[in-house]
């Protein structure tokens, strides 16, 4: 795998990743943004319909306290005494008497009960059971209420409620009052029980005189103080009480906000309130954050999943082209480099003699002179022309030349030492390049080698081919230290000794 490929890879894998954090932070922004009004409305409601039920508790709450109150007071038996009593046909004593034992079999059989006090028509305490810890001045005011329903009343760490129902005679013409104290207590857990919320988070009121009185559950202070020393929500009630209306209140005032519904009981002072602040609410987006990022991860599980499912097809096409572009790419480099090398051939190499081309010596040459100059060492030049070779042409074919040129040619090489240099410049003529210093005596052998291959004939064919040659001789730096001079000198010696050769003949 080259690393072009790798790199695809890495910024396939790479886009994909950005894209599915993109893709969640999208989807997070999507949801959340009216997630938090959408959950306040929520808990908006959720408080009315708990306020709702709270009334409904109250209502059987209070019910129950009612009837246990009218059971009580239309008991024929207590009708009568009472009845007896107003008519002066009985002592209060003896009214007294029988009455505490009917007041106690009702108080043995409803454990709510505290105390029950029986008045005349005149108000004035018949009998009474239980624990009757409310003063006279209370009982007064209470008589003078308009209300069945007064309280709560505070006793040690207890609240108490008292309950008011008229007896009347058969003219329905009252003759006296009962007045029942139930324990409040037992309505807080009541609630708890029916609403199956937090403790603490639903309270009862009641409001008389101006003033708002909380129901409050000593096991939970905080939200005690936080409903009952709340200024804002304590005058709005009381500010609602004159219409008796449901509603929803909010305080942003304080530390964490606070969210109440509240609704009264009909035709009673009494309510109920359901509050909830802002810490709830961060403990139900905490859940449903929870629930979110679970869904958001699974689908981006399931897009990652698609996503590898498509991006691993797509490797692997990448991968085979790759493969087949390597292949390609070392194919075409292969008959590159044999080209290059054909090139090179043709330009480095004469093709019929396989030794240097002009081009190639005298680049060869200008490299030899180079060095020469800089390390003061000498070369010598030779031309060599073969002397009447058009002849062998025009006589015997071009065949027959190009024998004698390829022939010729490896005669040279082989009179040569290994760091010399041989060249065809051209037609028929060829160059020696001695390098390396060469002394006279090796110089004047190699000339001597390649004039004595020409006193014998070459073979070809079944005929015979003579020939001679011409050669001229160059030094440096003594007959100059550039190559055109070199190659100059070299020439015109090379015409001298053809002249020389023709005039022997």
């Amino acid at each position: 795998m080259t690393d072009k490929v790798k790199r695809i890879q890495r910024a396939i894998r790479w886009y994909a990743v950005s894209a599915l954090i993109f893709t969640g932070f999208v989807i997070a922004l999507v949801i959340m943004i009216p997630l938090q009004a959408r959950l306040f409305d929520v808990q908006k409601q959720h408080l009315a319909y708990s306020r709702d039920v709270a009334l409904l508790v109250m209502d059987s709450y209070f019910t129950r306290f009612k009837e246990i109150a009218v059971q009580l007071s239309t008991r024929a038996d207590g009708r009568h005494i009472m009845m007896e009593y107003n008519e002066g046909k009985m002592s209060p004593e003896k009214a007294h008497e029988i009455l505490t034992d009917i007041l106690k079999n009702a108080f043995i059989n409803h454990p709510a009960l505290i105390s029950i006090t029986r008045l005349d028509k005149n108000n004035t305490i018949l009998a009474s059971v239980g624990n009757a810890f409310i003063s006279a001045k209370v009982v007064q005011k209470i008589i003078n209420s308009a209300t069945k329903f007064y309280g709560p009343f505070v006793f040690g760490d207890q609240q108490y409620l008292v309950v008011t129902t008229p007896i009347k005679d058969v003219n329905q013409k009252k003759i006296g009052m009962d007045m029942l104290t139930f324990q409040l207590n037992e309505l807080e857990n009541m609630l708890y029980q029916k609403m199956k919320t937090e403790l603490g988070k639903t309270f009862s009121f009641y409001i008389q005189d101006g003033e708002i009185n909380w129901i409050l559950n000593n096991k939970n202070r905080k939200n005690n103080y936080l409903i009952s020393q709340n200024v804002y929500l304590n005058q709005a009630l009381i500010h609602s009480a004159g219409e008796k209306k449901s509603g929803i209140l909010s305080d942003s005032a304080v530390k964490n906000g606070v969210v109440m519904a509240y609704g009264f009981l009909p035709n009673t002072q009494w309510g109920a309130a359901v509050f909830s602040d802002r810490a709830d609410l961060y403990h139900s987006i905490q859940h449903i954050i929870l629930i979110l990022i679970v869904i958001i991860l699974f689908i981006l599980m399931l897009f990652a999943l698609g996503l590898s499912a498509v991006l691993k097809p797509l490797s692997g096409r990448l991968l085979l082209e790759n493969k087949e572009l390597e292949e390609l790419l070392e194919n075409s480099q292969r008959k590159l480099k044999s080209m290059n090398e054909q090139l090179y051939q043709l330009a480095m190499i004469d093709s019929l003699t396989n030794v240097l081309t002009r081009r190639a010596f005298y680049q060869r040459f200008e490299e030899e002179l180079s060095r020469c100059k800089r390390f003061s060492r000498s070369c010598v030049l030779l031309f060599i022309d073969v002397d009447e070779f058009k002849k062998v042409n025009d006589v015997m074919g071009h065949d027959a030349g190009d024998f004698l040129l390829k022939t010729f040619a490896e005669h040279l090489i082989q009179s040569v030492r290994k760091e010399d240099m041989v060249a065809r410049l051209g037609g028929d003529e060829f160059a020696l390049l001695l390098t390396e210093n060469p002394e006279e005596s090796v110089v004047s052998d190699i000339v001597q080698r390649i004039r004595s291959y020409t006193q014998h004939a070459l073979k070809y064919s079944h005929q015979k081919i003579a020939f001679e040659i011409s050669i001229g001789i160059s030094f440096y730096p003594a007959d100059g230290d550039d190559m055109d001079r070199l190659l100059k000198a070299a020439d015109e010696r090379m015409y001298e000794d053809k002249s020389r050769n023709k005039d022997k003949k």
